[in-house]
């Protein structure tokens, strides 16, 4: 993860990395799991992208990390939990604020996990993530189904009253998230 942090930076032309958070450091505002699907074909840099991007992003944790977000005029430090769904369930007795469920719409597994993993999350904020990919294999298969999984994941966001989301190639942009977070600081 720190060595993601780090290329990121060094692309973005962003000079300071900042170190892992030590153990006198504050704790986050809000608390936050990324759930991802085991061999989804897309690189974790498209949906960690738009944090790892920020000058004050930093490893918090041996799968988090945590970044200064501007929310609603307040400054609010975020830790993002990188998790597999199955491995989710170790995270149950510590205090989380909200969820980002990340899919590939190339993956009909992919989205099914999402779903049934939904079914179990308390009364929290919900961010769903499809991650979109055009450039893979037959173009009309996969324009296809990304379309068919892209609106299956909108409906399921519609029934569980969460935010949507596709995120693309090269998706950089810091304010990814802020409505999501927004929603989570409420």
């Amino acid at each position: 993860l720190r060595s993601l942090v780090e290329s990121i930076r060094h692309r973005s032309g962003v000079l300071s990395i900042a170190p892992p958070m030590t153990e006198g450091a504050t704790q986050p505002d809000l608390r936050v799991i990324m759930c991802l699907h085991c061999g989804d074909p897309y690189s974790i840099e498209k949906v960690l992208g738009p944090l790892l991007g920020h000058s004050t992003c930093h490893q918090s944790g041996e799968r988090s990390v945590c970044v200064e977000q501007q929310i609603d005029d307040k400054t609010k430090k975020v830790e993002v939990i990188l998790s597999s769904y199955h491995s989710a369930i170790d995270f149950r007795e510590e205090l989380v604020h909200g969820f980002i469920l990340v899919y590939s719409s190339r993956r009909k597994a992919s989205i099914a996990t999402l779903s049934a993993f939904s079914m179990n999350i308390p009364e929290l904020p919900i961010q769903l993530v499809a991650v979109t990919d055009s450039s893979a294999g037959n173009f009309h298969q996969t324009a296809e189904l990304n379309q068919i999984l892209v609106a299956e994941g909108n409906n399921l966001a519609d029934q569980l009253n969460a935010h949507f989301l596709t995120s693309e190639a090269n998706q950089r942009k810091s304010n990814f998230y802020n409505s999501f977070f927004r929603e989570v600081c409420d």
